[in-house]
């Protein structure tokens, strides 16, 4: 008696497990329709392979089952998190039973099939994690109903078919990721922005067409979390504007949106590429964009307080097609602007930057003294940029992302600076420290430096100075190694160049302030308390944007 007593309670737990009948078992109450329906996640999902099942299908709460990471008062599962537990099948109707739940996450896992249209009835769901699986079929229609859901993972699937028409009624949304899927057509024309949303990803699928302005304001403001491009060869999503007059700027028309009024002044030109004709209407969205990008980058200091020494022009380039090109295939514009490096973050011209700069600027007729910072400003919302350094002139290829235009134009154009973020967790190697030491003596990449002693470092002046307490300090990593090299603050432009958030540092200010006073006032000589007083906006600037984070 006693061995057949043990035997059953043995089998108790495996039973619960293995019974494909269960379903059919009278519920009690919401919280046994919750254990059931995790049940039938278990034995359709192959929970015994699972990377932890712990407690799974047992006699113990559900809040003691693994990933069960919140119940409710009244018991019920209100958070599941089995995110890379090597979940593997077609998820079943049965997780429509799990109505209290407010936090699905599935991500990271081997999920196929269609999503069940159950999910439906998960009206209290505020956040559905399904990315980095091999779910296929459509976005169903019930998704457009969960008028709670704040969170949308679905990338990195196989999904196809449209964007349902009535994912537009989530008015609580802040963030939706969809891109890498294989998703089609175009995006809904009654998308009204949801007041909360502030990261959208849709890239890599095989949209087509219009998208909404505030659209693209969303990924003006966020470069790294926000992608609304490149789709797949082939195809394009665009911002469209119509100009009320119908007017359009020629091909090669050029304006000054600014007039320097202090000094000789220093010249920007911005060329639009991957522009239409409709694109270059008056008041249409190459004038928008490129004037936007400017006023971004003029509304940091220490641009702000130097605006009087700039003269910026504009110019209205026409192409055959929109967007921006690849190492993998090219779009008709007029300057063939790719993206290239894999990773998307390097931007260039096929052909030397300087020689097509040069040839192009004499063709339209507009003569420019040196220094000037040309800057070709793409028509795609590729995160992606850089700069070539000439003798008298800078030629940079970037996308219209805030942050990454002021980093590329703003940084490395105007400021002639170094990227001080990290690419490689290694030592800088000794013939790149030897550049940058040669650099500095032409005035490049003084906000990094090879020594870290604080009287010899480049900004030692800002390091002796109270009022910059806080402000310029010593990091080790910068110029892309993590190593041998040192920057002056933690964050910043010329670090992340992410976020809107982004600012220029206080040695970032120090030395666009010296460039700009040395290449527009003739016989000007540093003063330090002079610059101390001119950068007091700079300081409030900066503390302001590190109290928000």
């Amino acid at each position: 008696m006693k061995k057949q007593f043990l035997l059953f309670l043995f089998l108790i737990p495996v039973f619960a497990c293995q019974d494909e009948k269960q379903e059919s078992f009278p519920l009690k109450d919401a919280v046994e329709q919750d254990r059931e329906a995790l049940i039938a996640l278990y034995q359709t999902l192959d929970g015994d392979k699972w990377r932890d099942n712990t407690n799974w299908c047992s006699n113990k709460p559900v809040s003691e089952w693994y990933g069960v990471d919140e119940v409710d008062e009244k018991g019920r599962v209100a958070q599941l998190d089995l995110t890379l537990n090597k979940v593997s099948g077609v998820l079943p109707p049965e997780i429509g039973q799990l109505t209290a739940l407010k936090t699905l996450k599935l991500n990271y896992n081997n999920l196929q099939g269609e999503i069940p249209e159950t999910l439906g009835k998960l009206i209290n769901l505020e956040s559905l994690y399904l990315s980095s699986n091999k779910l296929t079929g459509p976005i169903p229609q019930c998704i457009g109903t969960l008028a709670k859901l704040n969170v949308l993972y679905l990338q990195s699937n196989r999904l196809t078919g449209t964007i349902p028409e009535n994912i537009t009624d989530l008015k609580n949304l802040s963030t939706l990721y969809l891109n890498d899927n294989r998703l089609t057509g175009s995006i809904p024309a009654n998308w009204k922005k949801p007041h909360r949303l502030a990261f959208l990803a849709l890239s890599g699928n095989e949209l087509q067409g219009p998208i909404p302005e505030w659209m693209g304001e969303i990924a003006m403001n966020n470069n790294i979390f926000n992608r609304l491009a490149p789709q797949n060869k082939g195809h394009q999503l665009y911002v469209e504007m119509n100009s009320g007059s119908g007017v359009v700027h020629a091909d090669g028309e050029y304006e000054q949106y600014m007039t320097a009024t202090k000094g000789t002044g220093y010249s920007i030109v911005v060329i639009g590429d991957g522009f239409i004709r409709e694109d270059n209407a008056v008041g249409g969205w190459a004038e928008t964009l490129m004037k936007k990008e400017v006023d971004y980058m003029f509304s940091l200091e220490p641009f702000r307080s130097l605006s009087d020494y700039f003269n910026v022009y504009l110019v209205y380039a026409r192409s055959n097609e929109r967007g921006v090109g690849s190492e993998e295939y090219e779009v008709d514009t007029k300057f063939r602007l790719y993206a290239c490096d894999g990773s998307n973050m390097n931007m260039n011209l096929p052909g030397s930057r300087g020689s097509v700069t040069n040839d192009y600027l004499q063709e339209i007729g507009l003569h420019l003294k040196t220094p000037f910072s040309a800057v070709f400003l793409s028509n795609s919302f590729v995160s992606a940029g850089a700069v070539e350094q000439y003798d008298n002139f800078n030629v940079a290829c970037t996308c219209p992302l805030y942050a990454t235009f002021a980093h590329e134009v703003g940084g490395h154009g105007v400021g002639l600076l170094s990227d001080e973020y990290i690419l490689y967790n290694t030592t800088i190697p000794a013939i790149q420290s030897m550049y940058i030491s040669n650099a500095h003596k032409q005035g490049l990449y003084l906000n990094v430096d090879v020594t870290n002693d604080p009287k010899k470092i480049v900004w030692s002046k800002l390091l002796a100075d109270s009022r910059y307490a806080g402000q310029a300090g010593i990091y080790e990593g910068g110029s892309w190694y993590a190593k041998g090299v040192w920057r002056s603050t933690e964050e910043g432009i010329m670090y992340a160049n992410t976020s809107i958030n982004d600012r220029f540092s206080a040695v970032n200010r120090w030395i666009i302030y010296k460039r700009i006073m040395l290449a527009t006032v003739p016989g000007w000589k540093y003063d330090h308390e002079e610059f101390v007083k001119f950068d007091a906006p700079g300081r409030a600037e900066w503390q302001a944007s590190q109290e928000d984070k």
